[in-house]
């Protein structure tokens, strides 16, 4: 009888070493090869040519730049979300208004989609009793909103050209938190090989990327060799299973409202996560 029991025992013990085993993989990031050189986590430097000089306004921003946005501005789906801590709103998609001049990035279409998103980006600052920016700020953002510096970053680690359904976060924090802060962070599909339907839309990739800029009203004082300023753009990536940006975004607002309230340390815990 007492080898019976022992084998029992052991059999008990085997059993509940997979199930805790296999609960704890579960909960973890999967390991799976990240594309290319991208590390895990990271930050990308950012040059004056990709976010624009110190006297850059959303006035002078290059044409190629304001179609950029434009087209990041009225695509369906969302693509650019405003959130503001302490909202009871939650995100709040922005360009909604102008859908109808969707694929149109022709002078007076981007002036007014510029013109229509700084009203959105200086109400929610107003809320947020932020007073003074810097000269260069709307024009830093609008080139945020775009792919292009979310492409330097996957080619300056050797990946894939791509970015799949990419959607934009314009994050506002204000005088009741500990600093001020106006960031933008991307979201995005990257890498290959490409999956999902032949709408270019809905295509994504087995990876995903987050990457977080400075607070855009202070920005890091550092300059290259040339003298020019330079930024730091902080980014995660992992291996993913998910179809759906937006779903992933949903999935994470609560994350994603502690990380706008708490500042730089908060967003460095949720690129953690």
């Amino acid at each position: 009888m007492g080898d019976e029991y022992l084998q029992a025992a052991i059999v008990v013990v085997g059993l509940v070493v997979v199930a805790v085993t296999f609960i704890f993989q579960k909960d973890q990031p999967s390991r799976e090869p990240l594309p290319g050189k991208l590390p895990p986590q990271g930050e990308s430097v950012m040059l004056e040519r990709d976010l624009g000089g110190e006297e850059e306004s959303e006035e002078t921003v290059p044409d190629e730049v304001a179609r950029d946005f434009t087209r990041t501005f009225l695509a369906s789906g969302g693509h650019i979300k405003l959130l503001t801590s302490g909202s009871v709103q939650g995100m709040e998609s922005v360009g909604t208004g102008m859908r109808e001049y969707a694929g149109n990035v022709n002078k007076e279409v981007t002036q007014k989609a510029i013109a229509e998103f700084k009203a959105s980006l200086e109400a929610a600052m107003a809320a947020a009793k932020i007073g003074d920016t810097p000269k260069n700020l709307f024009s830093r953002v609008l080139r945020l909103l775009t792919v292009s510096p979310g492409m330097k970053v996957v080619l300056d680690h050797s990946v894939m050209p791509a970015m799949y359904q990419p959607k934009f976060l314009v994050a506002v924090s204000g005088a009741r938190d500990k600093v001020p802060e106006v960031r933008v962070a991307t979201f995005a599909f990257i890498g290959g090989p490409p999956l999902g339907p032949p709408d270019p839309s809905k295509k994504y990739s087995p990876f995903r990327i987050c990457m977080v800029s400075e607070n855009l009203l202070s920005p890091t004082a550092k300059k290259d060799a040339d003298g020019k300023v330079v930024a730091g753009v902080k980014f995660c990536a992992r291996a993913c299973a998910d179809t759906s940006m937006e779903a992933i975004i949903q999935s994470e607002i609560g994350h994603l409202q502690e990380a706008v309230s708490g500042g730089n340390l908060a967003w460095e815990n949720y690129l953690q996560k």
